[in-house]
């Protein structure tokens, strides 16, 4: 019995059941702090650049593509598309 809970902790501790992003999710205030969070939560990172003093960074998870734009000021998420 102990190692099905066990089990059932560890799986939603993993990336897969990682919180999913929103608007004002904090992510961090530079590039590799906030690559190195999307990388945990989950999400492959495949493009990164700065654009109008937001990062912006192009990830995918699964099926799902999207920008992330991110204030280096509030380490916030300003804007996020879906491709």
């Amino acid at each position: 019995m102990k190692k099905m809970i066990i089990l059932g902790v560890l799986a939603f501790a993993s990336p897969a059941f990682a919180t999913e992003l929103t608007t004002n999710m904090v992510l961090g205030t530079g590039m590799a702090e906030v690559q190195k969070k999307l990388t945990d939560m989950g999400y492959q990172v495949r493009k990164s650049e700065m654009e109008h003093g937001d990062i912006e960074i192009y990830v995918v998870k699964g099926s799902k593509k999207f920008e992330v734009y991110v204030s280096m000021e509030t380490g916030k998420i300003t804007r996020l598309k879906s491709r």
